[in-house]
């Protein structure tokens, strides 16, 4: 005469009325063998290598795009830290950070002096770092008052200062205005600023005021040594990778 089943030992709902060898048979995995086991192991062996490498590849990836230095915003704004110097001579020195670094001035027939006409013109410096570069350099908003000027101009030289007003003494300049966004194509045929000192000169010459905001990006130069490590550990990852799935198969 059978025994009555345990009432642990039966699954209510698919179970029912099986005996507890068969409830066993049904639950007990595969045999397997010694060469299943063996490649078993190899895939959790190679898996963590694979995934630290994915992972230092990433980091690498973050560590240039993300540099671990503060980024800037507004460097300068008149309204609050007076006027930028009139003198072309002695320019207003600035400290750009690494990020976006914003300058909000007036220019034009405001009573102040320093352009060539002699109306109110911005005279400012500022010197990038050995690693970094300005990349961009954008003209965020331009308005004026009483009418449109059409654009204004700003003059580029690599140095501290300028010498005089001509344009023998810039090394490049551009109209700029509400619509131009990007100058720094105008301001360097290279289509960036390396280390160095920079000096700017930004005039109105017409009878309007123009109120200005622009803003220049600086960020650290890649090296060389650096990419070729990424290029290496993202090269033997995939290839670690490919041996893995060749020994599944």
């Amino acid at each position: 005469m059978l025994k009555p089943l345990r009432k642990d030992a039966v699954n209510t709902n698919s179970t029912q009325g099986r005996s507890f060898v068969q409830l066993h048979a049904i639950k007990s995995p595969p045999p397997i063998d010694k060469a299943s086991r063996k490649l078993t192991l190899l895939r959790k062996r190679r898996f963590p290598m694979t995934l630290q490498l994915t992972f230092r590849a990433f980091s690498a990836l973050c560590a240039l795009a993300f540099p671990a230095h503060g980024f800037a915003d507004v460097i300068y704004t008149e309204s609050v830290s007076g006027d930028l110097s009139g003198n072309m001579s002695s320019p207003t020195l600035l400290n750009p950070l690494l990020g976006l670094n914003t300058i909000i001035g007036q220019v034009g027939n405001n009573g102040n002096t320093g352009a060539s006409n002699g109306s109110d013109a911005d005279y400012f410096t500022f010197t990038i770092q050995p690693g970094y570069e300005l990349t961009t350099f954008t003209i965020d908003s331009y308005t004026f008052s009483p009418s449109d000027p059409g654009s204004s101009f700003m003059g580029y030289r690599a140095g501290s200062s300028f010498a005089g007003q001509q344009f023998g003494d810039i090394d490049s300049f551009v109209l700029f205005n509400a619509s131009s966004g990007d100058v720094i194509g105008n301001l360097s045929n290279m289509g960036k600023l390396g280390a160095g000192q920079h000096a700017f000169w930004v005039q109105e010459t017409s009878p309007s005021t123009v109120n200005y905001s622009m803003s220049f990006s600086v960020s650290a130069v890649p090296e060389p040594t650096t990419f070729g490590m990424l290029c290496l550990v993202v090269t033997h990852t995939a290839f670690v990778r490919r041996r893995s799935r060749k020994g599944d198969q």
